[in-house]
């Protein structure tokens, strides 16, 4: 419970932070030193100043990746003599500045966080091969897997210059439209939470919600359970800021609340959200994973939920017939 000074900490300005590793010798610094063909070709305007990392619609309907997007040349960091560009918000509706940067390093066009570039880490996408400016990468880009140790070729992805890479986020962005319309209309108009849920918590929750009119969050639609047996009615929205799929109080819907129950997953419709599903305990609000959980939606998932209500009824009845008496009554009967 003791506090200690601490002389050396200190509170900087992102800007003044250090924008390139200590290089450790001359060769290093040159390393981090420009290369006059690519200031040449930056400063006469041969070279975009702004590029866009872009593939394809999500067949869920799901957000791009937020390293997608738009990409400025920063003019005051430098790697292996090429620019390195920072994730831009100028045409990304605001989605963008996440702190991703765009470098090459070790033979490839890396995008990854800056920490990683920092540390020299292999990044989160690439492309390899000598190009000195990102836009004219020839090498199919790629995606490192989760387990960072194996890189899956994404073949939609390409890096463009500002004027081809505006034309296309345009079109994407109609593709999406489409794509999100289509999900839309294949999808069901009710959906049925079902699966055991840990401690058997929360199981309020399970059941059916029934679509809204209108659309919620990120023009996707918000879906309601109604009141039944005590239990309040209960709401499933997006939730935007957290990228999931959230269950709550109808009161909340629209808000980063973050519910009683969400998974995070940012399909267009919640039945095709893929990630595993989380309760959050009712006492100390930490979130529990809920693997067995499950979205439905129409008659299969009517026909889970009704297997899931006799499942449980059946585990309470035979809970119910292994209950033993035993012991003295007081009248002095033996139980």
């Amino acid at each position: 419970g003791e506090w200690r000074e601490a002389p050396d900490v200190s509170c900087a300005a992102y800007s003044s932070l250090p924008t390139q590793p200590a290089a450790a010798d001359a060769d290093t610094a040159a390393t981090e030193a420009p290369n006059p063909v690519v200031q040449e070709l930056l400063a006469n305007r041969s070279a975009a100043h702004f590029v866009f990392l872009l593939g394809a619609a999500q067949a869920d309907g799901s957000l791009r990746p937020r390293w997608e997007g738009s990409y400025g040349v920063t003019h005051r960091m430098w790697s292996e003599g090429r620019a390195v560009y920072e994730k831009s918000d100028v045409f990304d509706g605001g989605r963008g500045a996440a702190g991703f940067v765009l470098w090459f390093a070790r033979g490839c066009w890396r995008v990854g966080t800056l920490l990683q570039r920092r540390e020299a880490d292999d990044g989160i996408v690439r492309s390899c091969g000598d190009a000195l400016l990102p836009e004219s990468a020839a090498a199919q880009w790629e995606v490192a897997a989760e387990s960072a140790a194996i890189w899956a070729e994404a073949s939609s992805l390409r890096c463009l210059d500002s004027v081809g890479g505006r034309a296309a986020l345009t079109e994407l962005e109609k593709d999406e439209s489409r794509v999100r319309e289509r999900v839309l209309e294949a999808s069901s108009e009710e959906v049925h939470l079902v699966g055991p849920t840990p401690f058997g918590l929360r199981r309020e929750y399970l059941g059916m919600y029934v679509r809204r009119r209108g659309r919620g969050t990120d023009s996707r639609p918000t879906y309601e359970k109604a009141a039944r047996g005590g239990v309040p009615a209960l709401a499933l929205w997006y939730d935007r800021e957290g990228s999931s799929w959230v269950l709550g109080a109808p009161s909340r819907v629209g808000t980063a609340d973050g519910g009683a129950v969400r998974v995070a997953h940012s399909a267009f419709v919640p039945e095709l959200a893929a990630g595993e599903w989380s309760i959050r305990h009712p006492l100390n609000r930490s979130w529990i994973a809920a693997p067995e959980l499950s979205c439905i939606g129409g008659a299969a998932g009517a026909a889970a939920s009704k297997a899931e209500v006799a499942r449980h009824a059946q585990a309470a009845t035979d809970g119910a017939a292994r209950i033993e008496l035993r012991g003295e009554s007081t009248l002095g009967v033996e139980a």
